[in-house]
């Protein structure tokens, strides 16, 4: 005879099932039996194939050095795989002499943007010592990486964070010399959460953060940003974003603004209105995020905001973080607002009694699924009722022998009746 943990199991693993069998593509759902508090499934966790191992991507420098060649700013080494037209497409588009906002030594910047072969070009910029053309000052040095699509997937299509691999992988290495080629550069793949500096960040700095990720979600042609550590909350306001919108944004922070680089979403510094004269007969929008309120106003994402919201004011960083991460296909209003009600009854669940537990199933009976992170979060509400349910009732908790259809049943409909059911 089998045992309520069994059935369980049954129960879960079924609601991985489509008709046509494992819905689940290549993820792997992890499971244990616990034998420390009755007979009982537990989820443990969701793993997927994902390798941790670093990635190999073809690197480009432009800077300014003096050579046989001549001197002045352009590509000063590159990988063989860097073909010609992209050298060309990052010559146009890189800073050079006096763009970067900060004046100063230890200024930064970075860039991120799709060149016309398809690959993704990202970038950190910083000053390298002082410029040896008349025209004084601090010489600019910027590093480029390009990745293919899987590759830039691979980083959860943050180009904050492949920004900020970069500038690890260099170190110090800068390169200030004319070398004819340059091999590929190793990218170490970290976790969403490694390195984010903003964790701490406090009221003010994570509104100014939800405005700049509103303004990347809006249907805003073009924006530019005045804000200090321009940097530093790109990658907080890139972390808010789920990773199909990111993946197609042309940016930068830290960079003055020029209309020749041909980006979307730009952060620069305060510069007296310097930037505001730039933007004269652009299709551009200024927004000073420093006086103003760019979290004002309402719009399609309010509900996903909202949530973003309360998890970030409560540190809860490495839920945004790993949820952007997985949100890699189509998102729309309807499906990001389906995420944060299964995120919202997920907390629901641990104080939940049987009424409140068959409320939130009926929810989300006959709902079809096929896309992370929402196959993970439904399968952790079922095993989460189940749980609860055991937890709750006396029956099921003293392993009384009930029969199957004591616990609650799960519909899984086909695609073709998922928007008919699917809960608004």
């Amino acid at each position: 005879m089998r045992d309520q943990g069994d059935f369980i199991c049954e129960e879960l693993l079924g609601s991985l099932r489509g008709p046509n069998g494992p819905c689940l593509n290549e993820t792997l759902v992890v499971l244990r039996r616990s034998h420390t508090n009755g007979q009982r499934i537990t989820l443990m966790g969701i793993t997927t194939n994902q390798s941790s191992a670093p990635v190999f991507v073809d690197q480009a420098v432009f800077t300014s050095i003096r050579s046989p060649m001549g001197e002045g700013y352009r590509i000063v080494t590159a990988s063989p795989g860097v073909r010609p037209e992209e050298k060309a497409e990052i010559t146009r588009r890189a800073p050079s002499h006096a763009a970067l906002c900060d004046g100063s030594e230890s200024a930064a910047g970075m860039m991120a943007f799709i060149l016309t072969s398809g690959r993704h070009c990202v970038g950190f910029s910083c000053h390298a010592g002082k410029e040896h053309t008349g025209r004084g000052g601090l010489r600019v040095y910027s590093h480029f990486v390009l990745l293919n699509a899987e590759e830039f997937a691979r980083f959860g299509s943050h180009a904050g964070q492949i920004a900020g691999a970069a500038r690890s992988a260099v170190a110090d290495a800068l390169v200030l010399k004319q070398a004819a080629t340059a091999g590929k550069l190793s990218l170490a793949f970290a976790d969403p959460l490694t390195g984010l500096s903003f964790k701490k960040s406090g009221v003010d700095q994570i509104k100014q953060i939800l405005g700049i990720a509103r303004l990347m979600m809006s249907d805003r042609p073009g924006a530019v940003a005045l804000c200090q550590d321009g940097v530093r909350l790109i990658d907080a306001a890139l972390t808010c974003v789920p990773a199909a919108i990111r993946a197609r944004f042309a940016l930068s922070a830290g960079v003055r603004y020029s209309p020749s680089r041909q980006l979307q979403f730009c952060l620069v510094n305060p510069d007296g209105g310097e930037t505001q004269r730039a933007l004269r007969g652009q299709t551009v929008a200024l927004v000073d995020c420093l006086s103003s309120d760019i979290c004002a106003g309402r719009g399609p994402f309010d509900a996903w905001f909202e949530f973003v919201n309360r998890k970030v004011n409560a540190g809860a960083w490495d839920t945004i973080a790993h949820l952007t991460a997985r949100l890699a296909h189509a998102v729309t209003p309807e499906r990001l607002g389906r995420v944060v009600r299964m995120c919202d009854d997920l907390v629901l669940i641990q104080g939940a009694d049987a009424a409140d537990l068959e409320l939130i199933r009926s929810r989300w009976d006959g709902i079809h699924v096929d896309f992370e992170p929402e196959l993970s979060l439904f399968t952790k509400l079922r095993a989460g009722i189940e749980r609860r349910l055991v937890a709750t009732t006396p029956a099921l908790k003293n392993h009384s022998g009930l029969p199957e259809h004591s616990l609650p049943a799960w519909n899984s409909p086909s695609a073709e009746t998922a928007d008919a059911t699917s809960p608004r």
